[in-house]
Protein backbone atom coordinates (compact mmCIF):
# COMPACT_ATOMS: atom_id res chain seq x y z
CA UNK A 1 0.00 0.00 0.00
CA UNK A 2 1.34 3.26 -0.64
CA UNK A 3 1.08 6.61 0.56
CA UNK A 4 0.81 8.07 3.97
CA UNK A 5 -0.39 6.19 6.85
CA UNK A 6 -3.52 8.82 6.56
CA UNK A 7 -3.94 7.98 3.31
CA UNK A 8 -3.81 4.30 3.70
CA UNK A 9 -6.52 4.69 6.62
CA UNK A 10 -8.64 6.70 4.39
CA UNK A 11 -8.63 4.43 1.67
CA UNK A 12 -9.38 0.90 3.69
CA UNK A 13 -12.11 2.94 5.30
CA UNK A 14 -13.62 3.67 1.40
CA UNK A 15 -13.06 0.24 1.00
CA UNK A 16 -14.72 -1.73 3.82
CA UNK A 17 -17.47 0.63 3.85
CA UNK A 18 -16.37 1.68 7.41
CA UNK A 19 -18.88 3.52 10.01
CA UNK A 20 -15.93 4.39 12.30
CA UNK A 21 -11.80 4.83 12.16
CA UNK A 22 -9.94 5.12 15.44
CA UNK A 23 -6.67 6.72 15.67
CA UNK A 24 -4.64 7.86 18.66
CA UNK A 25 -3.07 11.15 19.99
CA UNK A 26 0.11 9.41 21.10
CA UNK A 27 2.84 12.34 20.59
CA UNK A 28 0.71 14.66 19.07
CA UNK A 29 1.58 18.12 20.16
CA UNK A 30 3.43 21.50 18.98
CA UNK A 31 3.86 21.55 15.35
CA UNK A 32 2.61 18.22 15.39
CA UNK A 33 -0.92 18.81 15.65
CA UNK A 34 -0.42 20.99 12.48
CA UNK A 35 1.98 19.22 10.39
CA UNK A 36 1.20 15.85 8.72
CA UNK A 37 -0.10 13.93 11.91
CA UNK A 38 -2.43 10.94 11.21
CA UNK A 39 -4.87 12.26 14.21
CA UNK A 40 -5.27 15.62 12.58
CA UNK A 41 -5.69 14.29 8.91
CA UNK A 42 -7.63 11.97 8.91
CA UNK A 43 -10.91 13.66 10.57
CA UNK A 44 -10.93 15.95 7.87
CA UNK A 45 -11.13 13.29 5.01
CA UNK A 46 -12.90 10.64 6.57
CA UNK A 47 -16.31 9.38 4.83
CA UNK A 48 -17.56 8.38 8.36
CA UNK A 49 -17.12 9.14 12.05
CA UNK A 50 -13.19 9.43 13.37
CA UNK A 51 -12.83 8.81 16.89
CA UNK A 52 -9.48 10.16 18.70
CA UNK A 53 -8.72 8.18 21.73
CA UNK A 54 -5.89 9.37 24.08
CA UNK A 55 -2.92 7.67 24.22
CA UNK A 56 -1.09 9.61 25.95
CA UNK A 57 -0.28 9.84 30.05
Amino acid sequence: MCGTPAQALLKQAEKYNARMIVVGNKRMQGLGRVLGSVASSVPHNAPCDVHIAKTDS
